[in-house]
């Protein structure tokens, strides 16, 4: 390829929405690559209501939605075969960042002549259902054989679908500034939002509804935690599969008026300002965006063991085993609270490498290079 020739890349992710970790990150990348060299396209096969599709249109990208991949398996391998075998030519690359996806995606982009083929591991687990691992794992390990680079967001992500094979870390790089803490933003929303005008903590967690973030543990822990802290609120950013059955525990546990489910919004970076400590006890992540961004806004945050420890980038973090003590949990919340948000977050987001420019240079750099 010569130097004026424009790179087109393919990026598959499973949804176009504003919660997706995933295309939250490909959306930021995107942003800071010149799109005169590098032109992105996507396919993706997930419905949701607020998505990044006008923006990436208006950037110039074609969007290509499938089939549900896992509702419509048949539907969505003939669909992806069909594309690539018309469209696939015109792709230096084609990125994957749906490795369950990948027997279908990049085995058809190879068979199309797509020269460069990459996989991206954005998880420490192919799924939160023990019945999905099972089916995943061949599936992701004849996948694996059509990839020509192996990618992942971390090491333990990276270690997780590659073991001892050789790969590449590209960080979740984010916009530092739009996540900096704003007072004003926060007291305007504090009013518009359903908490009470002093609670505190208010406790965050920002991710889909699934069983991966293990809410109803979330819940006990929160539990624990208006035993001593009485004028507690906990917020939770997203929506999912478990909305139902969450509504149905805050139901149970008398928790309305104290556990709100905020569902998808669009401002999520000024709700950061709103919360006192993002709490996040995942059942198992790659390196998950929400962690970053809330770091950017000054939070101090308490994790799960099963989130891996180089998300701790500002060296503040708090880790917990789910087999630990409730009332540990809830000490450790309740005290990164009190201590409050911590000096120059963006200078140390940036510092780490973990702005949107500086991973977005990488990855420009690292496509310029294979195609």
């Amino acid at each position: 390829m010569t130097s004026r020739e424009r790179i087109k890349v393919l990026q598959v992710v499973p949804a176009m929405s504003k919660e997706s970790g995933v295309m939250r990150y490909v959306w930021n990348m995107m942003r800071e690559i010149d799109q005169n060299r590098i032109a992105f396209d996507y396919l993706y096969h997930i419905p949701s209501s607020i998505t990044f599709e006008k923006e990436c249109m208006a950037s110039g990208s074609r969007i290509y939605c499938a089939p549900d991949a896992s509702k419509e398996p048949l539907r969505y391998v003939r669909y992806v075969n069909e594309l690539l075998k018309s469209e696939g030519i015109a792709y230096s690359i084609v990125h994957c960042h749906v490795p369950n996806t990948a027997f279908c995606v990049l085995r058809a982009a190879s068979y199309a002549g797509v020269k460069n083929r990459l996989i991206h591991s954005h998880l420490a687990a192919s799924s939160e259902h023990l019945s999905h691992r099972i089916r995943n794992y061949p599936l992701i390990r004849y996948g694996k054989r059509f990839a020509t680079e192996r990618l992942a967001c971390s090491q333990e992500a990276g270690d997780y679908l590659f073991g001892d094979q050789s790969y590449r870390i590209f960080r979740n790089g984010i916009d530092v500034e739009a996540f900096r803490f704003d007072e004003a933003a926060a007291s305007e929303l504090k009013r518009k939002l359903p908490i009470g005008p002093d609670a505190f903590p208010v406790v965050g967690c920002v991710g889909r509804l699934a069983k991966q973030k293990n809410y109803p543990f979330m819940f006990d822990v929160f539990r624990e935690l208006l035993k001593t802290e009485h004028r507690a609120e906990l917020l939770i950013v997203g929506s999912g599969p478990e909305e139902e059955a969450l509504s149905g525990l805050i139901a149970e546990f008398g928790l309305e008026g104290k556990v709100h489910l905020l569902g998808l919004r669009e401002d999520v970076g000024k709700l950061y300002s709103v919360f006192d400590v993002l709490a996040m006890p995942s059942l198992c992540e790659g390196l998950p965006v929400a962690a970053v961004e809330a770091q950017a806004s000054g939070l101090r945050c308490v994790f799960s063991k099963d989130v891996p420890s180089e998300v701790d980038i500002t060296g503040v973090a708090t880790f917990l085993g789910r087999k630990e003590r409730l009332s540990d949990w809830s000490d450790a919340i309740a005290n990164a609270a009190l201590e409050g948000r911590f000096q120059d977050p963006a200078m140390r987001i940036d510092d780490a490498g973990y702005s949107q420019r500086a991973a977005a240079l990488l990855l420009a750099d690292f496509y310029t290079n294979i195609a």
